[in-house]
């Protein structure tokens, strides 16, 4: 394990008038050039050889009152890795694999309960139920393909029952007291399945959105399927061909849960469609072509809960969607492509910000941007910077693919990113800084 890098870098509050660079505002909402203001954030307070192998995926577990953050890191090599300290000193504390207990193939996706229980999904199909303080698991049997996505009900106080997709077509629910499976939906999309064994395994399932009482899930063959969550059932209450390719990002727009917001992966569009619609009529309500030139990688709704952006494959730009009309409101050139699917222009990871239209963005050359108000950056607003965070000059050479930020109370903010170098690289955003970026 390597050193953690000198952080007092790290507490630095203001940038050196050096430090601020230019973003270009591009598309349709103004023909001229905008200038944003971005600066450049201090450098990693740690960095931790973690495995030899790409890692691939995080999740954070609950802050202590002290202010110590703790994650868990999924790896190619097989193995969780939990890592804790304090915001300006990370380090490995636990490693969830042995001989006996693990998974056998990568680590595709992990969760974390609100009470500190880890759940990892793996290509080996294996969904496991880690115990607390040693490195021995339960599995929560059902799926028969890779797992694909696990998602733990905000709704859930107790962090009682996880929901997961899987290769083999189905969403299935465990009870994390019991470990039993609550329910499966999927696995006979076409009604099909008796006469080929293999039609599930056609259908795999890639993602979900749990809205109310409704179940949407999303497939590789871009439809998205429709559940009563209260009835589980192999064949879904409707579905529609959303996109042509992968579909992996579904959210629900109003209270009904029957109004979804999707994106696909490959042709570059999200469209919005209402599912009490009868199918003869048609269901896509809203949509937006071409809004990237790589295809929409991410799309999340903001913390505000009023704005969607999205990041696409390589085309360096974020765009900021109004989810009514699923107009094009703002959009900001972060990064400049040098050619056609660069990863320094690509993003691979997008997640919101505070309660505000902030995002924080992983790209693929190892930087990791914060941009406290993505309609601020479209606008110039030079009290409201970006700022990079940049790991390059530590030795990260590829992409970020799962980046956090955790509220550590006193001593600022956390950010945490780990990828396919097979590192842990963590910034300290102490208050003063928090405080610049948010014009606060």
């Amino acid at each position: 394990m390597k050193k953690p890098v000198p952080g007092a870098a790290a507490a630095e509050a203001v940038a050196s008038p050096s430090s601020v660079v230019a973003a270009k505002r591009i598309g349709p909402i103004n023909s001229g050039v905008t200038a944003s203001t971005i600066i450049n954030g201090a450098a990693p307070t740690t960095l931790i050889d973690l495995s030899e192998r790409p890692l691939s995926c995080m999740a954070t577990l609950p802050a202590s009152k002290s202010g110590t953050v703790s994650f868990a890191v999924g790896g190619t090599d097989h193995a969780v890795y939990k890592v804790t300290g304090d915001p300006s000193a990370l380090s490995l504390t636990q490693t969830l694999y042995t001989k006996t207990a693990g998974h056998t193939e990568w680590v595709s996706c992990v969760a974390a309960t609100s009470v500190g229980a880890v759940i990892s999904g793996g290509m080996d199909s294996k969904l496991l139920l880690w115990h607390s303080h040693r490195p021995t698991c339960t599995r929560l049997a059902g799926h028969l393909g890779p797992i694909t996505h696990i998602h733990i009900p905000p709704s859930t106080v107790t962090s009682t029952s996880v929901f997961s997709t899987s290769y083999d077509g189905t969403i299935r629910r465990h009870d994390l007291r019991t470990t039993s499976e609550l329910g499966m939906w999927g696995g006979d999309l076409d009604g099909s399945l008796a006469k080929d064994y293999m039609a599930a395994t056609r259908n795999p399932m890639l993602g979900l959105c749990l809205h109310n009482d409704r179940i949407t899930g999303c497939t590789r063959d871009g439809r998205l399927v429709h559940f009563d969550a209260a009835r589980p059932s192999v064949q879904p209450i409707t579905a529609v061909q959303a996109h042509h390719g992968p579909t992996r990002t579904v959210i629900p727009d109003g209270d009904s849960g029957q109004v979804v917001i999707s994106a696909g992966n490959q042709e570059g569009a999200v469209k919005k469609f209402d599912l009490r619609i009868d199918p003869s009529k048609g269901r896509c309500v809203r949509k937006v072509e071409n809004l990237h030139a790589g295809g929409v990688t991410n799309m999340i709704r903001c913390g505000d809960g009023n704005h969607i952006v999205t990041a696409g494959g390589g085309d360096g730009a974020i765009r900021v969607l109004d989810p009514s009309s699923l107009k094009v409101v703002a959009e900001t050139q972060f990064a400049v492509p040098v050619h056609a699917g660069d990863p320094a222009a690509s993003v691979y990871d997008l997640r919101p910000y505070h309660n505000t239209t902030g995002i924080v963005a992983a790209w693929g050359d190892g930087r990791v941007l914060i941009c406290h108000d993505t309609l601020a950056a479209a606008t110039a607003d030079p009290d409201r910077p970006a700022v990079w965070f940049d790991a390059r000059e530590q030795g990260i050479k590829n992409a970020l693919k799962a980046v956090h930020v955790v509220d550590a109370g006193v001593q600022g903010e956390v950010l945490v990113g780990a990828g396919d170098d097979g590192f842990v690289v963590s910034w300290q955003v102490p208050p003063q800084r928090r405080a610049i970026m948010s014009n606060t």
